[in-house]
């Protein structure tokens, strides 16, 4: 999609590419760079001045977060247990939709499966530890959720247990 002017320096470690920035002037991927956990940076396609963008030192980043076009990466999952999003440009306003749409399960894990070609309509896979993957249309100019599916009806969730916490002893030398 996009010729670099200069040549791109090579990268000392492996990477996932996540996608181009919607202006096609970078180029966004996540790496171990430095050898710790996987953050995300961001190349300059035109200068090839490479930037980390986010990384969470305890954690490896989870899932991509797309803007309504399904390709325009704008953030990542991160953390332990109920994930968070982080994204890139806070206050961009497909950040305040994304992070709107999450406010409504606040107790589960959430991923957009895809928006409407309008962008009035979402799915979200919704799940956490205790209860299966459910679906929900979240209509946004109507303001409505409502679920379509349950990928696990014969799971009964108050059955189910919570994740278990261990503690670990150092390892031995």
């Amino acid at each position: 999609r996009h010729r670099a002017r200069r040549p791109l320096r090579p990268l000392e470690r492996p990477l996932l590419g996540l996608g181009f920035s919607a202006d096609d002037k970078s180029f966004y991927f996540a790496s171990d760079e430095d050898g710790t956990t996987y953050g995300v940076y961001a190349i300059d396609l035109d200068s090839g001045k490479k930037q980390l963008i986010f990384r969470d030192p305890d954690h490896d980043i989870g899932n991509t977060i797309f803007a309504p076009d399904g390709e325009t990466p704008i953030g990542v999952m991160t953390g332990l247990g109920k994930p968070h999003p982080v994204f890139f440009d806070e206050n961009s306003a497909d950040a305040k939709l994304l992070r709107d749409i999450f406010s409504l399960f606040p107790e589960d894990r959430v991923q957009i499966s895809t928006f409407s070609r309008d962008g009035s309509r979402a799915l979200a896979m919704v799940y956490n530890d205790h209860r299966p993957s459910r679906c929900y249309l979240v209509d946004l100019k109507a303001g409505e959720v409502r679920e379509l599916f349950n990928a696990a009806p014969w799971i009964d969730p108050r059955q189910m247990s919570g994740c278990a916490s261990y503690t670990c002893r150092p390892a031995m030398a």
